[in-house]
């Protein structure tokens, strides 16, 4: 069983990862651990800049080294301080496939690597930091995992019926939702590594 914390922006994202990412995810012998990343000593939730954030993903990292951290924030109002904000936006995870979506990830891969790193094993095949090809062989693989276990957003789109297009409307009637009851257990007491 593999351990996935995953910091989240705030209540509605925690209930969503427990609610219902959760229990499909331990059927599978993954256990979601949904974290809601702290803004202030008295208060939790929104991503206010990366500053504030890196700390505790930093620190979560160092604290479990056996288990993966991932996140789950909104992009569209992500701080312009993140790593990676002013990278192109793409439609789908699947785009990351296009040959020209690769090679530039694998120009950016190499830029990073440190020659005196070592060698990097590519299914076998030993080679040197600098090979481009080496790098651009584990971009796609790398790629090709993250498609394969990625869930795309879809994007919503309101649009307003009738000829002239009238006007949309909206409203938002805040709620409680009510977990005390939900207690998600993991499905084996044991840890497995692979």
């Amino acid at each position: 069983m593999s351990r996935v914390y995953v910091w989240v922006e705030g209540h509605t994202e925690e209930a969503f990862f427990r609610e219902l990412l959760v229990p499909h995810y331990a059927r599978s012998g993954c256990y979601l651990q949904p974290i809601i990343v702290s803004t202030s000593p008295r208060y939790k939730g929104g991503v206010v800049s990366y500053g504030k954030v890196r700390p505790q993903i930093i620190q979560l990292c160092r604290q479990d080294a056996t288990a993966y951290v991932s996140t789950m924030f909104d992009l569209y109002a992500l701080p312009k301080d993140f790593p990676g904000k002013d990278l192109p936006t793409y439609p789908t995870s699947a785009s990351l496939s296009s040959p020209s979506v690769q090679e530039h990830i694998a120009q950016l891969v190499q830029q990073r690597l440190i020659p005196q790193q070592g060698s990097l094993a590519v299914e076998g095949l030993e080679s040197k930091f600098n090979d481009a090809a080496a790098v651009a062989e584990v971009v796609k693989q790398a790629v090709d995992i993250f498609v394969e276990h990625t869930i795309d957003i879809p994007r919503i789109s309101i649009v307003s019926r009738g000829r002239n297009g009238g006007p949309v409307t909206s409203r938002y009637a805040p709620f409680e939702l009510d977990i005390s009851r939900l207690n998600y257990q993991p499905l084996a007491n044991t840890l497995e590594s692979h």
